[in-house]
C-alpha cells in the first residue's frame, strides 16, 4: 500500500508521537509498503527529504502559540495539499490532533471531497478535550465530532481514550480500536552499563530518581521537586536527576529557584538535553535509576514509561496517558496528579524495597517485549489498514 501519515511536527523537532510515527513507518516500509509523512515546515527544514526510507514533505505554517507551545502552528495550506495529493495514496492515517493543524483536512471526507480510505488517531484526545480555552472548546465541540465520524476507523492509544471517545460522541463501538504505541525493543536488547551515566554526571549516591522530559508545564517537574523533602526524610542519600531542555522560557529557572527555596538543590542535577546520537548515555541513565518519576499533568501516553521499563526500571507516574494501564500490569505505581504526599510515598516505597523494585523492573521489561514492541504494534496497525483498504 501507498500510505500517507500526517503529524503536526516531525524531525528534527520530535517527541513521543513523532518517534512512534517514524518507527511505525519504518516497519511498514520493511513490510513492503511505501510511507510518506506530511508535516509542518519548521524554520531551517527542507520542503522534501527522505529520512531512513520515509518520504517527508513539509508545508508552510503560521506561527501561533495559544498554549505557549513553540511547535504549535496553524497550517493554512495543509487541507488543499491533502486534497491535491490524496489520489497518490491508498490510505491516509491522520496522526494526532491540535486546534487547526494537520487533521484539518479530515472533514473533507464527510463532504465526499476526500475519497481515500482514512484512519484517525486522535493522540492525546483524552486530556486535550478538557481544556478550558474557548477556541479549544469550540474545536472539540464542533470539529472533532466531524473528524471522528468522517474517519473509516479511529485508533485510540489508551483504553481510557477509547472509552472517552465512545462516551462523548455517538460513534459505533466497532469503529474505535485500541492499539497502544510502541518502542523499538531491538534497541534495548543490549543495554549499556549504568556507570556510564553516573560517571558522566558524577553521581555517587545510593539512590537515584530520574525525570526525563522537556520543561513544559504539562510535564510538571516542579511537582517532583516539591516531593523531594519528604523523600529525603526517609532516603537521604538520593539524587534527583532531571534530563530535558527548557521548552517553556523561564520554567527551568523556576525549578532551580524552587529547589533552593526548599533547600534540596544539592540533591538535584539538571543535565540538560541528551542528544539522540548519545542514546547509550540516556539508556545508561534509565538503568542507573532506581525509579523513573513522571509527575505530568497530562501525557499522550508517556513513552518514557516504556523506555524505563525496557531498561528494567519501575516508575511512579501521575494518572495520565498510559500510566493506569501499565500500573494494572504491575510495572509501576500511579497517583492522582498534584498529590505530592502520594508521590513521595510511592517513591520512598520503591527506594526502600529494592527487592520489590527489581522484581517490578524485570517484569516491566518483559511486558514491553511482548506487548509494546513497535513490531507487534505495527502488525496490529497494518491489520487495521488492510481491513479498511479492502472495504474499498
Amino acid at each position: 500500500m501507498r500510505i500517507l501519515q500526517t503529524i503536526h511536527t516531525y524531525w528534527p523537532q520530535v517527541g513521543g508521537a513523532q518517534i512512534y510515527v517514524h518507527n511505525l513507518s519504518k516497519i511498514l516500509i520493511e513490510k513492503g509498503h511505501t510511507v510518506t509523512v506530511f508535516t509542518h515546515k519548521l524554520p531551517g527544514t527542507p520542503k522534501r527529504e527522505i529520512i531512513e526510507g520515509v518520504n517527508v514533505r513539509r508545508f508552510g505554517v503560521i506561527p501561533w502559540k495559544p498554549y505557549g507551545i513553540p511547535h504549535h502552528r496553524v497550517q493554512p495550506y495543509y487541507p488543499l495539499a491533502v486534497l491535491r495529493h490524496a489520489k497518490e495514496f491508498d490510505l491516509i492515517n491522520f496522526q494526532m490532533q491540535y486546534v487547526w493543524t494537520t487533521d484539518s483536512a479530515l472533514p473533507f471526507k464527510k463532504l465526499k471531497l476526500l475519497q481515500t480510505p482514512v484512519i484517525f488517531s486522535p493522540i492525546g484526545f483524552s486530556h486535550l478535550h478538557k481544556s478550558g480555552w474557548w477556541v479549544n472548546r469550540l474545536y472539540y465541540r464542533f470539529c472533532i465530532p466531524l473528524m471522528l465520524k468522517a474517519a473509516d476507523t479511529v485508533i485510540a492509544w489508551t483504553k481510557y481514550e477509547q472509552i472517552t471517545i465512545l462516551k462523548l460522541y455517538n460513534i459505533e463501538k466497532e469503529k474505535v480500536s485500541h492499539i497502544p504505541p510502541g518502542i523499538d525493543f531491538g534497541k534495548y536488547e543490549q543495554l549499556p552499563s549504568p556507570e556510564l551515566f553516573k560517571e558522566r554526571f558524577e553521581i555517587n549516591s545510593e539512590n537515584m530518581v530520574l525525570f526525563v522530559g522537556n520543561f513544559f508545564g504539562n510535564k510538571a517537574p516542579d511537582y517532583l521537586i516539591k516531593a523531594i523533602p519528604s523523600v529525603l526524610s526517609e532516603n537521604p542519600d538520593t539524587k534527583f536527576v532531571f534530563v530535558g531542555w527548557e521548552g517553556k522560557k523561564g520554567y527551568m529557572q523556576l525549578c532551580h529557584d524552587l529547589a533552593k527555596k526548599l533547600q534540596v538543590d544539592e540533591n538535584i542535577i539538571f543535565t540538560g538535553p541528551i542528544s539522540f546520537t548519545d542514546r547509550d548515555l540516556l539508556l545508561s541513565g534509565y538503568r542507573g535509576a532506581n525509579v523513573l518519576a513522571m509527575p505530568s499533568r497530562w501525557e499522550n501516553f508517556g513513552l518514557v514509561l516504556l523506555e524505563a521499563m525496557a531498561c528494567e526500571t519501575p516508575f511512579v507516574g501521575a494518572y495520565t496517558g498510559g500510566t493506569f494501564e501499565l500500573e494494572q500490569k504491575k510495572c509501576g505505581f500511579g497517583y492522582n496528579f498534584s498529590d505530592i504526599t502520594r508521590l513521595s510515598e510511592k517513591l520512598n516505597l520503591l527506594l526502600s524495597d529494592k527487592k520489590m523494585a527489581k522484581k517490578m523492573g524485570m517484569h516491566g521489561r518483559n511486558v514491553v517485549r511482548t506487548e509494546y514492541d513497535i513490531k507487534t504494534v505495527a502488525e496490529r496497525t497494518e491489520d487495521i489498514y488492510k481491513q479498511v483498504f479492502s472495504s474499498y
